[in-house]
């Protein structure tokens, strides 16, 4: 009979916890290559997409930074002139600087380059004349970080200058360099080359281990991987409820986009309820001196039970259908205001149309007060189908 402290068992365990090192570094490898065609077809933003990485300990999708480089150049040129010495200086620097950094970037001068003399003329008119400046060099760079950024664009500046004959460049890279994000400016992602498969290199061995620290390693490797799976969902979930993929919660779109992206992820995808739009019609009397001041009282009056604002517990949230609401003159210059709300309710448990009407009852008795007859308004109630519950909860789902 064999021993459960037997090395074979040993080796086993730890082949286990190898394989869920694999799987979780094959996840964090496959999510970056599954966003960048959704960032690209503009489904997710790239700062979306940025948060969710950062969100599972990833590293982020490159973008675009705005480096500005302020560095002391002194070169020595060879001219006839004074004028035509700094005018070499300057033309020099552009034509160095934008090769290296690309053809928009700029080059300023806050004080005009300084020249002196060194030498008389030789026998063509030339002389040697010292030009020094404080160029500064605004550069869009392509990086995943802003460090990254500064790093390249530091490097590649001091790389090109060294290469201008007589030049030297000093640049303090913890003063004279800014770097920002560039929204504006537009990044071109690749799969392939902004997600490379890269295979997992198991970190070296050292020698048989005992069945105990096999166990620990392989539960070590199950928790990071459930840590994984837990950090993306909630990321994803939360973006959601942001709002950040689609300006109007109401529609199946966004969800939807997320729960494919789950299962291709190979993880389950986001849990189901019955869906149910319920209209009602909440008419309020205000004193107000216009219909724009009419409608914002109204408002006022019957925002408690917005569908923006559930009761706790309540399985409410925003439907896509919006109705402007009815305004007409009342009696003693007041203002009649029908305003029509629409709930979207998610059943998890049963599909009920009655329990779902029920709900929104209860979330319309905060307004018993200001509307003494709520709790007889009629409501209109459409059932939507069985579709991905709009109720998510990051900590929950």
């Amino acid at each position: 009979m064999t021993s459960h402290t037997s090395p074979p068992a040993a080796d086993v365990v730890r082949d286990e916890a190898t394989a869920w090192r694999h799987v979780t570094h094959a996840l964090g490898v496959e999510l970056r290559r599954r966003l960048i065609p959704l960032v690209r077809a503009r489904l997710f933003g790239l700062d979306v997409a940025c948060r969710v990485l950062k969100a599972a300990d990833l590293p982020p999708l490159p973008q675009m930074w705005t480096v500005q480089l302020t560095v002391n150049l002194r070169r020595r040129v060879t001219s006839t002139s004074l004028d035509r010495a700094v005018a070499a200086f300057r033309d020099d620097l552009h034509q160095a600087v934008r090769q290296a950094l690309g053809p928009a970037t700029a080059v300023t001068f806050q004080q005009p380059p300084q020249a002196l003399a060194t030498g008389g003329r030789d026998e063509s008119g030339n002389r040697s004349y010292d030009v020094w400046g404080q160029p500064a060099v605004i550069a869009t760079v392509r990086a995943e970080a802003g460090y990254l950024a500064r790093t390249e664009a530091v490097d590649t500046l001091l790389a090109a200058l060294a290469e201008l004959p007589g030049a030297k460049a000093d640049l303090d890279s913890a003063t004279g360099v800014h770097v920002e994000p560039d929204p504006d400016t537009p990044v071109d992602l690749n799969v392939d080359t902004d997600a490379p498969h890269q295979p997992y290199t198991p970190p070296p061995g050292y020698g048989p281990i005992s069945i105990i620290e096999a166990r620990t390693a392989r539960r070590l490797a199950v928790d990071s991987w459930q840590y994984l799976v837990r950090q993306i969902r909630a990321e994803l979930i939360e973006v959601l409820l942001a709002g950040d993929i689609d300006d109007q919660p109401g529609r199946h779109a966004p969800y939807g986009l997320v729960d494919d992206l789950l299962r291709d992820l190979g993880l389950p995808g986001l849990p189901h309820a019955h869906l149910y739009e319920i209209t009602t019609a909440i008419p309020v009397t205000v004193t107000a001196d216009t219909p724009a001041t009419a409608r914002l009282a109204a408002y006022r009056l019957r925002r408690d039970a917005s569908a923006t604002c559930p009761q706790y517990g309540l399985p409410l949230t925003v439907s896509s259908t919006f109705r402007d609401p009815d305004i007409a003159a009342a009696d003693a210059g007041g203002y009649r205001v029908t305003w029509h709300e629409t709930y979207l309710v998610c059943l998890r448990a049963t599909h009920s149309p009655r329990l779902a009407e029920h709900a929104v009852r209860l979330q319309l008795s905060v307004l018993t007060e200001q509307v003494p007859d709520i709790a007889g308004v009629p409501l209109t109630t459409v059932y939507l189908g069985e579709y991905i519950d709009h109720r998510l909860d990051p900590d929950r789902d």
